[in-house]
C-alpha cells in the first residue's frame, strides 16, 4: 500500500491547509511518478508518494461504505474545498464524481455562463450514462432568457426518470416554463421546493408529503395544487405587484397549511382576489394572509365552519375591512392576529381552550375574552407610529385582564424620530385609570431607532406605562444616555422610583451591568 504525502505551498489559503490537516489518507495508487504537481487556483500542491507494506483489498461492501463516508464529508464541506478533495487519491476523486447530489447554480456573469452550461450539460450526461444515483438536484437559474428554457426543461426530464431521486429543489424565473410532467409521477420524491416558477407549476404527485413555493416574482398568476392525497404541509409565500389565485383541491391528508400573499401596490380594489380552496377537515396549523383570504365576516366563516381540529391559527389583517373582528371556536388552543391598522377598534374572541393570544399591530383595540383559566401566555407586540393619548393606555390596561392567570408579555417599537405624545396624557390617564397596576406583566420591552423620542427625562411615556403596570422585566433598546445621565433638576415625578434596580444584560453573554437608585 501506498501514502500520500501533501505539502502545500505557503502562498494558498490556509483554510485548506487547516482541512488536509484532519485527515490522513491512505490508499492503493497506480504506479506513477514519484511527484506530482496539482495546479490550484490560489497556489500549487506537491503530492509525494511513499511506498509501505500492502495490505488485503477492501471488500465491496467496505468500499461502500467508505464511499458514502467520503461524500457524507465532502457534502459538509464548502465547495472549493470538497473540489480539492479528489486529488487525495482516486478514491476521493471516484466520490466526488459519484455523489448523489447535484447542484447547478448559473451565476450572472455573462464570460462563465455558457462555460457553466456546458459543464452541467456533461455533467449530467456522465450521471444518465453511468447510471450513477441522483437523490438530490439543486437547480438555481435566475436568468429571464428563454433561449435556456428548454435545456432546463430536459434536464429536469432526465433527472425525473431517476427512480432514486428524492429532494429536488428549483429557483427558475423563466417567462414561459413548464415543469415537466415526469417529476410529478416519482415515487421516492418526498420533498418538492419551488421559488419564482410561473404559472401552473404543481399539477399531481401523489406521494409529496411537503411543499414550499415561495417567490418574489410579478408574473406569477395562479398556483394550482390538486390530488396529492399523502400531502401533510404546504407552505405558499409570494411578494410582488400583483398576488396570484390560488386553486387547491384533494388534499384529504393536509395538516399544515400557510398561504401569505404580500401585494406590494395594496389597492382596495384588488382585496376581491378570488382564490378557490378546499382543505379538507384534517387542518390542525393554518396561516392566512392576503388579499381574498382574510378580509371580512365570510372568510372568518369558512374557518369557524371547516375545520373542527384547528389548533393554531395566524391570521394577517393587512386587507381586513370591517372595524371589529368577532371570532369563535371551540378547538383552537393558539391565536394570532398580526398586521392589523388602525381601522381595526375591537376585538371579541371566543376560545374556551384558548392557551397563547399574540397580538401583533399599529395600535392597540379594545379587547373581549369571556373569563379563562386556560390562557397562560399573552403577547402585545405593538409598532406606534401615531399619537399615543390616554385611550391607548386605558385600552392596554383593560386587555391585562383578559386572564388574571396569564403571564403577559409588552414590546413597544417606535421608528420614527419624533413619536407625537401628547403631554397631558398623563394627567388624563390618571383621572380615568379605575385599575390599579397590573402585576402579571413578565416582560416590558421598548426598542427604537431614535433613542431621543421616548427616552427624554422624566419621560411621561414611560410614567404612563408604569401606571397601567409594574413589570417585572423592563428591558429597552438604546436607552444608553438616558439610562446613565440621571437628571435631577426637575420637580417632575421620575419614573425609576418605579424600579428597584436595572439590568442592562447582553443577550449572549453573561455580564450583568447592575444599577441600583436611591432616593438621594
Amino acid at each position: 500500500m501506498r501514502c500520500l504525502s501533501i505539502s502545500h505551498h505557503p502562498r494558498t489559503a490556509c483554510g485548506y491547509s487547516r482541512f488536509l490537516s484532519i485527515f490522513y489518507i491512505r490508499h492503493k495508487l497506480p504506479k506513477a511518478n514519484s511527484k506530482l504537481q496539482l495546479e490550484s487556483g490560489r497556489g500549487r500542491y506537491q503530492v509525494m508518494e511513499e511506498r509501505i507494506i500492502s495490505s488485503p483489498t477492501p471488500e465491496p461492501k467496505v468500499l461502500e461504505d467508505v464511499t458514502e463516508l467520503m461524500q457524507n464529508i465532502q457534502s459538509r464541506l464548502p465547495v472549493k474545498a470538497a473540489v480539492r478533495t479528489s486529488v487525495l487519491s482516486k478514491s476521493w476523486l471516484h466520490a466526488w464524481s459519484t455523489i448523489p447530489t447535484l447542484k447547478f447554480y448559473l451565476p450572472k456573469n455573462q464570460k462563465t455562463k455558457q462555460l457553466k452550461l456546458v459543464y452541467f450539460e456533461n455533467t449530467l450526461i456522465r450521471y444518465l450514462r453511468d447510471n450513477i444515483p441522483i437523490e438530490r438536484f439543486d437547480l438555481k437559474i435566475r436568468d429571464h432568457s428563454q433561449q435556456h428554457a428548454s435545456l432546463v426543461e430536459n434536464w429536469i426530464r432526465c433527472v425525473a426518470s431517476r427512480t432514486c431521486l428524492k429532494e429536488l429543489s428549483l429557483t427558475i424565473n423563466f417567462y414561459s416554463f413548464n415543469l415537466p410532467e415526469e417529476i410529478l409521477s416519482r415515487e421516492n420524491l418526498t420533498k418538492i421546493s419551488l421559488s419564482e416558477l410561473l404559472d401552473n407549476i404543481l399539477s399531481s404527485c401523489r406521494l409529496l408529503v411537503k411543499i414550499e413555493l415561495k417567490r418574489s416574482s410579478q408574473d406569477l398568476k395562479t398556483i394550482k395544487v390538486k390530488s396529492l392525497p399523502c400531502l401533510n404541509e404546504l407552505e405558499i409565500v409570494t411578494e410582488g405587484k400583483g398576488v396570484p389565485s390560488v386553486e387547491i383541491s384533494n388534499v384529504p391528508n393536509i395538516r399544515f397549511f400557510s398561504c401569505n400573499l404580500i401585494d406590494l401596490r395594496m389597492h382596495r380594489a384588488l382585496f376581491n382576489q378570488a382564490h378557490s380552496i378546499s382543505l379538507g377537515s384534517s387542518v390542525t396549523e393554518l396561516w392566512l394572509g392576503g388579499p381574498g383570504l382574510v378580509r371580512d365576516d365570510a372568510s372568518l366563516d369558512i374557518i369557524k365552519s371547516g375545520f373542527p381540529f384547528l389548533e393554531s391559527l395566524t391570521l394577517s389583517m393587512r386587507c381586513w375591512t370591517l372595524q371589529s373582528f368577532h371570532f369563535t371556536c371551540a378547538s383552537i388552543k393558539r391565536f394570532s392576529l398580526q398586521n392589523f391598522g388602525d381601522r381595526l377598534i375591537n376585538i371579541q374572541v371566543n376560545a374556551p381552550k384558548l392557551l397563547s393570544f399574540r397580538l401583533h399591530g399599529y395600535t392597540m383595540p379594545s379587547l373581549s375574552f369571556p373569563v379563562s383559566n386556560t390562557l397562560k401566555d399573552i403577547t402585545f407586540d405593538l409598532c406606534l407610529s401615531r399619537n399615543t393619548c390616554a385611550s391607548f393606555f386605558l385600552k392596554m390596561r383593560e386587555g391585562l385582564e383578559l386572564s388574571l392567570s396569564s403571564k403577559y408579555h409588552v414590546y413597544i417599537k417606535s421608528h420614527i424620530p419624533f413619536l407625537p405624545f401628547d403631554m397631558d396624557v398623563l394627567d388624563d390617564l390618571k383621572a380615568s385609570l379605575h385599575f390599579p397596576p397590573a402585576t402579571n406583566v413578565e416582560t416590558l420591552m421598548f426598542v427604537t431607532s431614535f433613542d431621543e423620542c421616548l427616552w427624554e427625562e422624566n419621560s411621561p411615556f414611560l410614567d404612563a406605562f408604569f401606571e397601567i403596570c409594574h413589570p417585572k422585566l423592563v428591558s429597552a433598546k438604546l436607552l444608553l444616555r438616558e439610562v446613565l445621565e440621571r437628571n435631577t433638576t426637575t420637580t417632575m415625578a421620575n419614573w425609576r422610583h418605579y424600579l428597584k434596580n436595572f439590568q442592562i444584560r447582553s443577550r449572549h453573554s453573561y455580564a450583568v451591568f447592575k444599577l441600583e437608585w436611591s432616593n438621594s
